[in-house]
């Protein structure tokens, strides 16, 4: 496998300027810890590194060098469950089970993953059993869903927060400049509203920028207490909730 550190190199995707200005240097101590340092604390490193980017993705060495980026790009191989069938950029990718993967081979031997934007047209689709599984179904048409003999609506809540940037308290002419507004503002968001409307009650309201509430020492908590609130505290309202994404599925008694 090509090492992360080169890997890291090659990466020239939409976060590559956040990643280079925040990452000094990317060492491999041994073949089995790779260490990234960075040029200041930064607390969602592995989530840019991982999820919200493909910088984090190590693909085969050989493989890579013998086919080049192009080719790759139009044949990847890795190390999961199912191997590439076809791309169609924006229309559908499809895929196999790969007989010699290591763990068990999926009972699924093909999966097309179809790319539908409209929401209703998601659902159309999977009430004429065109498709199986899609996401994303919201408001009336989850109700709609949830009516329908042999579909199935499961919530899946995922790290998705929601917020609004009240970016104009900065400036003293401002309406926003004045924290009071700011708070009376917050305070008359209905989050259960929006999260009844749009989700059906199944996401969960955060209420602050950290998704939890923290527990702490009775000695910690006098000590916040009596610290002055800052006005990044309110710079940002969290106008609904970690999102909860419905996953709507076919039941095994429905027709195919």
């Amino acid at each position: 496998m090509i090492s992360p550190s080169a890997r890291f190199d090659r990466y020239k995707g939409a976060a590559f300027k956040t990643l280079k200005d925040r990452v000094a240097a990317v060492e491999t101590p041994d073949l089995l810890h790779v260490r990234f340092r960075l040029k200041n604390p930064w607390p969602d490193f592995m989530t840019f590194y991982t999820a919200a980017s493909g910088a984090g993705w190590i693909v085969p060495k050989k493989y890579v060098e013998k086919v080049g980026d192009e080719g790759f790009k139009k044949a990847p191989i890795g190390a999961g469950p199912y191997k590439f069938v076809s791309f169609a950029p924006g229309v559908e990718l499809v895929m196999e089970a790969f007989d010699g993967y290591w763990r068990k081979t999926p009972n699924v031997k093909r999966l097309v993953f179809k790319v539908i934007g409209d929401e209703t047209t998601r659902l159309a689709a999977l009430k004429r059993g065109e498709i199986d599984i899609v996401y994303s179904i919201r408001g009336e048409l989850a109700e709609e869903l949830q009516k329908t003999p042999g579909l199935t609506l499961k919530p899946a809540v995922i790290q998705a927060p929601q917020w609004v940037s009240m970016l104009d308290q900065w400036d003293p002419k401002s309406p926003w400049h004045d924290r009071r507004v700011r708070l009376a503002a917050n305070l008359a968001i209905d989050r259960k509203a929006i999260n009844d409307a749009i989700t059906l009650g199944h996401s969960r309201p955060t209420r602050s920028i950290p998704p939890r509430p923290r527990s702490c020492s009775p000695r910690r908590a006098t000590r916040a207490a009596s610290t002055p609130a800052s006005t990044t505290s309110t710079s940002r309202m969290r106008t609904c909730r970690r999102r909860s994404r419905t996953i709507c599925s076919r039941s095994a008694s429905a027709p195919s």
